[in-house]
């Protein structure tokens, strides 16, 4: 486990597109059932490093947390009257860019979909995606990262996320935190 305190959590729009390519590593892994759907695990890397930062994303918003050089962790978040038309954004970009007209992608996608039910709050900032790097989970920077989150939640709004009802450490960490 590594402890350091010269972490810095840094807005995605001013990380290089190198450090999101690393992220992009993070995003993958910590919802792989997803993104597996898309196939080539390099090029879905290269899709999701494109969309962070991107404006109409679900992933646009958001911070990068940073030891030295190295990306450790990963926090995106959307506003919830916006999530529906960002989570459709996403998906077309990555059709776009990754399975033009193939229909078993289709047919996957509207599968893994009514696994999701819908926010309804429209006060809420939407936590899209959090992740971070095994070596520095215990170290407290998941709680560091979701206080960023909630700062931002905290203008009126409140957080919410998707998370699954069997990852009981999961619910039990964002109960914690306050989401």
């Amino acid at each position: 486990m590594i402890h350091s305190n010269r972490i810095t959590l840094v807005p995605i729009h001013e990380v290089s597109l190198l450090k999101r390519g690393k992220a992009s590593q993070l995003i993958f892994d910590a919802i792989p059932e997803f993104y597996e759907i898309f196939g080539n695990k390099r090029n879905v890397l290269l899709a999701i490093s494109e969309l962070l930062g991107k404006t109409n994303s679900d992933i646009s918003s958001g911070v990068m947390a940073l030891d030295n050089d190295s990306v450790v962790g990963i926090c995106t978040w959307v506003s919830n009257e916006n999530l529906s038309s960002a989570q459709m954004y996403h998906l077309y970009y990555l059709r776009t860019k990754l399975a033009k007209g193939n229909e078993e992608l289709s047919s996957k996608l509207k599968s893994y979909s009514k696994k999701i039910e819908p926010t309804h709050n429209l006060k809420s900032l939407y936590l899209s995606r959090i992740a971070v790097s095994r070596d520095y989970m215990g170290t407290g920077l998941s709680s560091r990262i979701v206080d960023e989150f909630m700062k931002h939640a905290d203008t009126g709004r409140f957080g919410s996320l998707h998370v699954k009802d069997d990852n009981k450490r999961a619910i039990k960490f964002y109960n914690k935190n306050g989401i």
